[in-house]
């Protein structure tokens, strides 16, 4: 059963009546059974070459990009407030809807870090150099660099502007604060 069929399903059995609730909690306890046999096979697979490992991380990919609706009809589960011993199947199969996404999560994650050493498996651009990670390196540094070299040309061409006249002037308040402490002639009477 797929999910437009269990969305059809439970789009006419959501009147809200017990037996209803039971049965859509039933469906989606099917589908997630049906999706777990999977995973399990998918996990069976030997992984002696690259086209075994390949085939592997496209079923398990495919497996992820279901969990989304998987999500949005177990909320709808959610949603229906079972009560009584509905409540506790509900509960039941958050536990295993849980479980399935974590195991899914787990061997898409281990698939990845066990096969780490052949980077271009899971990669369909240009192949990784060694040059890469220093191009990167060095555009990450560049703009670092040339910040510290105006620092240090501004350091030295300071000193040099201090010598001119234009200087002097800039600092008016202390330049005109010595004027007045100079007094030449004989005190106002």
């Amino acid at each position: 059963m797929s999910f437009s069929s269990f969305s059809i399903i439970q789009r006419e059995v959501a009147e809200g009546e017990d037996t209803n609730e039971l049965q859509l909690i039933k469906n989606f306890e099917q589908w997630l059974q049906r999706e777990n046999n999977k995973l399990s096979k998918i996990l069976a697979l030997d992984l002696s070459s690259n086209e075994e490992v390949e085939a592997r991380y496209t079923k398990l990919k495919e497996l992820q990009l279901r969990v989304p609706e998987g999500q949005y009809h177990f909320e709808e589960l959610l949603h229906l407030q079972p009560a009584g011993k509905n409540w506790d199947e509900l509960e039941e199969l958050r536990y295993q809807w849980m479980l399935y996404k974590s195991k899914l999560k787990d061997s898409n994650n281990a698939l990845m870090t066990s096969h780490f050493k052949e980077p271009n498996l899971f990669r369909k651009g240009r192949p990784v150099s060694a040059c890469s990670f220093l191009r990167r390196v060095c555009c990450a540094a560049l703009p670092l660099q040339l910040l510290l070299l105006l620092l240090l040309l501004l350091a030295f061409l300071l000193p040099l502007a201090e010598e001119t006249q234009s200087c002097k002037l800039t600092n008016n308040f202390a330049h005109s604060f010595n004027l007045m402490l100079r007094h030449d002639r004989p005190p106002p009477i």
